[in-house]
């Protein structure tokens, strides 16, 4: 009689591992995001060189006083199509890999700061158990100097929302980030 409630506990404790494995919770979560390399994500901004107002900006967020970039404040006609700021040695740790076609135009992409999945607030399974919503929160890490550009200021957590569906493999990402910092925007 031992015997077999030990074996019967075994098949239980069996079927409900097998169950759980198909179960998404946080750390299957965390797990498909970085599998998909959503996280670490790098932060990036594009600086106009050719136009007065990335002149004024980096005047009057200190770039050009802190040593990271010169700005030419007065021009001429024949300045046309030449730089108004230019990057010093300083910024060359936060340039990022521009295209030709930006650069033709005087863009130089520079890193603002790296995201990070910092944690999963709430996990919701519709009512078939095939589609979940994952509330999650990340973090701004790794700021650099330029992230004065912005227009706004940088949160340092931002809350996400993404949805992950349930196929005959397991649970898969749809790979569609929403943001929900007030408004529903996705990425």
């Amino acid at each position: 009689m031992k015997k077999i409630i030990t074996a019967f506990s075994l098949v239980g404790a069996l079927l409900l591992t097998g169950c759980s494995t198909n179960s998404l919770n946080q750390d299957k979560v965390k797990q498909l995001l970085q599998e998909a390399n959503a996280y670490p994500k790098v932060i990036d901004y594009n600086v106009f060189c050719g136009d007065d107002v990335t002149v004024q900006k980096v005047l009057a967020n200190g770039l050009e006083k802190d040593g990271y970039v010169t700005a030419q404040v007065d021009h001429t006609s024949a300045d046309i199509g030449q730089p108004l700021v230019r990057f010093t040695e300083k910024s060359k740790p936060y340039f990022l890999p521009t295209s030709d076609t930006a650069k033709s135009i005087n863009v130089q992409k520079v890193k603002l700061a790296d995201e990070q999945l910092f944690e999963i607030n709430k996990i919701t399974i519709n009512a078939e158990g095939n589609r979940a919503l994952v509330e999650y929160t990340t973090t701004m890490e790794n700021l650099t100097p330029f992230v004065v550009m912005l227009d706004y200021e940088m949160r340092t957590k931002q809350t996400r929302e993404t949805y992950f569906t349930k196929t005959d493999a397991g649970w898969e990402w749809e790979k569609k980030i929403i943001k929900t910092n007030g408004t529903k925007e996705s990425e």
